[in-house]
């Protein structure tokens, strides 16, 4: 089925586990019994690539020696940081994978654009993909491609002073390869700074004037929740938040962009709550930062 990785966890064990770096031993910020949310850095894999760095390198505190392995449940491009989602049973991956088939995960990403001033403060995106060569495009109807829905909701969170850079927060409804990039560049003619896939010469030049770092997506997971159960218990939806990583806060500090404090600390919520000990009783869960 088309971009069936979206809703399938895919079993890692420790047998494939390579050494790249002991630099992200900390990429692990929730645990409990059933799931383990990492906040992934960039150049990071998650599927397997053949020997390149991926988030097996990260999980390897989190099997143990008879092979018990972790299911990953979504795909974040290389680039993209952020809270990556993660099954240690075969029976939360089973629940996990039937939540994103019928969209009750919920994901909110942030994301650095060049943007312009004209740019609506908040909106929905329904705009359909296509695909072709393993490029993701907007759908065009004389294609022949396949039409792949796709709908994100958006809003601008702060603009900069100082750049035509925008921080904007997108919720994407449905959850297609490369979904938010190609509606970010052309549908809001906004596209996500460092992203070279997307960008035209125009945005590129004046992306250049910024002085990226190189092999740098502003793009960063930063929050996931899900339904999580507990016997005799009603459900309840267990939220994460991945604090931003460095570059990212640097260049919003640089060009004036203010962040929302809930993105730049992290941390556990129950029913959209911040826990502020960071600890899940129900699951035997804690925030590790």
């Amino acid at each position: 089925m088309l971009l069936a990785w979206a809703y399938s966890c895919r079993r890692w064990t420790r047998s494939t586990y390579r050494t790249y770096s002991t630099a992200h031993n900390q990429a692990a910020i929730y645990n409990d019994k059933n799931v383990i949310v990492l906040n992934k850095p960039p150049g990071f894999h998650s599927q397997l690539k053949g020997g390149k760095p991926d988030v097996l390198d990260l999980l390897h505190d989190y099997t143990d020696e008879s092979g018990n392995g972790i299911w990953v449940c979504h795909r974040l491009d290389k680039l993209t940081t952020g809270a990556l989602l993660c099954a240690k049973t075969a029976s939360a991956a089973k629940e996990l994978n039937l939540q994103f088939k019928q969209r009750d995960v919920e994901k909110t990403y942030l994301a650095l654009v060049s943007s312009p001033r004209s740019l609506a403060k908040s909106g929905t995106i329904s705009q359909p993909l296509m695909q072709a060569n393993g490029n993701v495009s907007v759908w065009q109807e004389d294609s022949g491609r396949q039409k792949i829905e796709a709908v994100t909701d958006y809003d601008v969170l702060d603009t900069s002073r100082v750049a035509p850079v925008a921080l904007l927060r997108f919720r994407p409804k449905t959850g297609r390869k490369h979904q938010i990039r190609v509606h970010s560049a052309n549908v809001l003619n906004s596209p996500i700074l460092g992203d070279d896939r997307h960008m035209k010469i125009e945005d590129s030049a004046r992306a250049e004037t910024l002085k990226l770092p190189s092999d740098t997506l502003f793009l960063h997971s930063a929050y996931i929740s899900c339904y999580r159960y507990s016997r005799g218990k009603p459900r309840f939806r267990l939220g994460v938040a991945a604090p931003l990583q460095a570059s990212f806060v640097n260049l919003c500090r640089q060009l004036e962009i203010s962040i929302p404090t809930e993105y730049m600390r992290g941390g556990v919520y129950l029913n959209g709550t911040h826990v502020e000990d960071g600890i899940v009783t129900d699951v035997n869960g804690s925030w590790l930062l």
